[in-house]
């Protein structure tokens, strides 16, 4: 049976593999972050799930920041001022931390946004502890307690982040 000139097409466009690549990739990582996290018979599982969905959440952040900048770019556009939307590969370039990403998005100002930016500053203060005192002094309950009470903000996270993005889709100014 004769290819169509569409599936051809796809076949051959490099951007296009790299796109469908990436998204898989993304798809898994996530799905085994989770296979990792409902795992209870392997105890440092909570601590791992922690550190993988703490950079998963940097990603998401990177991303929902970029989507917010292009919805304002349609909703306030001017004839005479524009704004370079920035983009997460340029937040990679310039080295953005957690901290610095959470920053960036606290000046984006909506109601929809409040819960997210309220719990990723607890996120942080916890993501940080958590990261850079990982090997100090504590027991082992206390590191997966930590851990999983991390994996607990990193979930409601989560959830928040894919909330704000449906709440841009519905109000998507392309869409009306």
């Amino acid at each position: 049976m004769q290819e169509s000139n569409l599936q051809s097409k796809i076949k051959n466009d490099i951007a296009f593999k790299k796109m469908v690549d990436w998204k898989v990739k993304i798809k898994f990582l996530k799905d085994q972050i989770l296979e990792i996290e409902n795992r209870k018979d392997f105890k440092i599982a909570s601590v791992v799930s922690f550190i993988l969905k703490s950079q998963l959440i940097e990603w998401e952040i990177k991303q929902l920041i970029t989507r917010l900048e292009l919805h304002l770019g349609v909703f306030n556009s001017s004839q005479v001022l524009k704004k370079k939307i920035i983009m997460p590969l340029e937040m990679d370039k310039k080295r953005w931390t957690l901290g610095k990403l959470i920053e960036e998005l606290k000046r984006y100002e909506g109601e929809f946004l409040k819960d997210l930016q309220i719990r990723l500053e607890e996120f942080k203060g916890l993501r940080n502890k958590f990261i850079h005192c990982l090997f100090n002094p504590g027991s082992i309950a206390d590191l997966i307690k930590e851990a999983e009470q991390g994996l607990n903000i990193a979930n409601r996270i989560i959830s928040d982040i894919e909330q704000a993005n449906k709440f841009l889709d519905e109000h998507d100014p392309l869409k009306k």
